[in-house]
């Protein structure tokens, strides 16, 4: 099976990338390759760190002002710099936990895409401010939020004909997204999630963990939303992280 691991990353995120590249040296096997993406102002550094791990250099992607939505941007386009047939997307705040290989991310044949309803969240109170842009983008009632848990994984063609999408339904670019959301209230994997579900082809298998379940944890990601422009470590979050590395 051809299928490689993309991640886009940036300078603020040397540290953690580091870990999340000795991650995959340590728990995976089977994958085609590892692309890692970065802006120009972030090459120096991020190729340090992709050198002393032992991956390849990184690939140069775009740029914005609003990198948030910058590196979103960049995920959308995720095809253009790899090559993969299906490609497994995790952010460089995360880390594999177990031994991993492209058959651990398919069911039945197809990538698997778990997503809970939007009710669910709702109901427990929680904030969840992607149902209403994530509708407007796919052109439809979207009543599911499919950022369960990384890593995510999509089909190459998947991309391509999302992009069609919006050509072809919004009268412009993907790449021109950033005009068309407010603040940041913006999330490129719901966006890749809801196109897949509500599409005729059959780009996943789909799963409701509210009903099925969550299934084992493959990957820890440690940043949260609140603490997104602060890319440091606490030592409490490296001392685990090096426990899982080093047993």
């Amino acid at each position: 099976m051809d299928c490689g691991i993309f991640i886009r990353t940036y300078y603020k995120d040397c540290e953690r990338l580091e870990f999340t590249l000795r991650s995959i040296r340590k728990f995976c096997s089977g994958f085609s390759g590892v692309t890692v993406a970065c802006p120009e102002n972030s090459i120096d550094l991020v190729s340090a760190v992709t050198k002393s791990t032992g991956f390849d250099s990184p690939i140069l992607c775009n740029h914005l002002s609003n990198d948030f939505i910058g590196q979103q941007i960049t995920k959308l386009n995720a095809d253009k710099y790899c090559k993969y047939d299906y490609i497994c997307h995790i952010d460089s705040d995360c880390i594999f936990v177990r031994e991993t290989n492209p058959s651990d991310l398919f069911l039945e044949g197809r990538p698997l895409m778990l997503m809970a309803p939007y009710n669910y969240f709702y109901g427990a109170r929680h904030n969840v401010p992607w149902q209403t842009i994530t509708s407007k983008f796919v052109g439809r009632q979207v009543d599911y939020e499919f950022m369960r848990r990384f890593p995510l994984t999509y089909p190459r063609q998947m991309y391509i004909d999302l992009r069609d999408h919006f050509h072809n339904f919004h009268n412009y670019e993907i790449n021109e997204v950033w005009k068309h959301i407010w603040g940041d209230y913006f999330s490129e994997f719901n966006l890749m999630g809801a196109f897949s579900f509500y599409s005729d082809s059959k780009y996943h298998s789909f799963s409701d963990v509210t009903i099925n379940g969550v299934p084992e944890v493959i990957v820890k990601q440690y940043c949260l939303v609140s603490s997104r422009d602060d890319r440091t470590i606490s030592a409490s979050d490296r001392d685990e992280i090096e426990r899982i590395l080093t047993a």
